[in-house]
């Protein structure tokens, strides 16, 4: 059944599970650019609309955020039109959002996106160079560190050296790469004689080429990101707690709590390479290639990785599914989120709770990718999807 095709009355889906000669009443073996409502009526899809833009290579879609990427590396965000990132190379965009950003990657490069605009999400360390100058720092070992301080308040780790004084002695520092375009200061930390521990020392000023520390002074706080790295890019993104999760290839890396940019080696290795993340009540939802895992709780740290089935899900992001949108059997889906896998379109609940919608009706193509979401057409909510074969 093609898109010629306006209405389809009595219509229940289509059906690939049986032949065609066998189908059960109201069952059709193919059906394109449609939907089917509640009433059983089967309607073409709304005519596209062009965006305005050039060809689009990747969207993303949560709630108000509407991102496209086309295909000159241009992010834009469709509401407005704003472009919001240029020369962008990755084919893909995962994310999620948390408090008021949305935190986004194309697999290269990672954007953290709020009302303000595109900022990165994660920066490198300062590596200032160090020069002895006169001063009264006590003779010793020390570390040094410095960070970056961005303009959303965010500060970045740090890349501690050893500092050695024969005789009392200050330090001349000067940076030796550019600061982030957002960056509005930087700070530098120093350890007690022989200490380990990273205390603020002063805050060296953005448009100041040179930072001199010539005596230790009272000690500030301690580095709060020490230990920690900027997390690295994915191509799959979700909020678990108080931590942002990204599957780089067969990997979730976890980021610090309320530390979003950064994190500390904590990750988790699955046999195959991950699709789609998702932060549910009862923990992180990790989609595969081969399975679909649960790790439990909210506490990342002490998290079990659970299976909840084997099937094979699509590369994508997953649809979050609210309160009364969806009808299955006699009643509502739960809240929960909406996966396109092989073997059918996949409801997983908040709970954990795993039910293949199409089961023993249709199953889907071995595709590489897969783009769902929630929309309102005429007759209600609908799931709209599409499989890149």
């Amino acid at each position: 059944m093609r898109r010629a095709d306006l209405t389809y009355r009595g219509f229940r889906g289509v059906h690939n599970a049986s032949p065609p000669e066998e189908l059960p009443a109201g069952y059709v073996a193919d059906a394109l650019d449609g939907c089917f409502t509640q009433a059983g009526v089967f309607e073409a899809l709304p005519a596209m609309v062009a965006w305005g833009g050039a060809a689009t290579r990747a969207s993303f879609c949560r709630g108000r955020v509407q991102l496209v990427l086309a295909e000159n590396g241009e992010l834009h965000r469709l509401d407005d039109g704003q472009v919001l990132a240029t020369e962008l190379t990755g084919d893909w965009l995962a994310g999620d959002v948390l408090a008021d950003a949305t935190y986004l990657t194309d697999g290269q490069r990672m954007l953290r996106i709020d009302a303000d605009g595109a900022r990165p999400w994660t920066v490198d360390a300062p590596l200032p160079q160090a020069e002895c100058v006169t001063g009264s720092i006590p003779p010793g070992q020390y570390e040094l560190g410095a960070t970056w301080v961005l303009a959303d308040g965010r500060e970045s780790h740090a890349e501690p050296f050893r500092v050695l004084f024969d005789v009392p002695g200050g330090l001349a520092l000067r940076h030796t790469v550019p600061p982030p375009l957002t960056a509005v200061a930087a700070r530098v930390y120093l350890t007690t004689q022989d200490g380990t521990e990273l205390f603020l020392r002063g805050t060296w000023p953005i448009d100041l080429p040179e930072f001199r520390l010539i005596a230790l002074g009272d000690a500030g706080p301690v580095l709060e990101t020490a230990g920690l790295r900027p997390l690295p890019a994915g191509r799959a993104v979700a909020v678990w707690g108080a931590r942002l999760a990204v599957a780089v290839d067969d990997t979730v890396v976890v980021s610090a709590p309320y530390l979003p940019h950064l994190w500390s080696t904590l990750g988790y290795r699955l046999e195959h390479p991950v699709t789609a993340l998702a932060g549910l009540r009862a923990g992180l939802l990790v989609a595969t290639s081969s399975g679909l895992w649960l790790l439990t709780g909210d506490d990342a740290a002490q998290a079990t990785l659970v299976r909840l089935a084997w099937v094979s899900v699509h590369h994508q992001n997953p649809t979050p599914l609210g309160p009364q949108q969806l009808r299955h059997g006699d009643g509502w889906l739960p809240e929960g989120v909406l996966l396109v896998a092989e073997s059918g379109v996949l409801h997983v609940s908040e709970d954990g709770t795993v039910t293949n919608l199409t089961a023993d009706v249709y199953t889907f193509p071995a595709g590489r990718r897969a783009a769902g979401a929630m929309v309102t057409l005429s007759r209600g909510w609908q799931f709209i999807f599409s499989i890149e074969e």
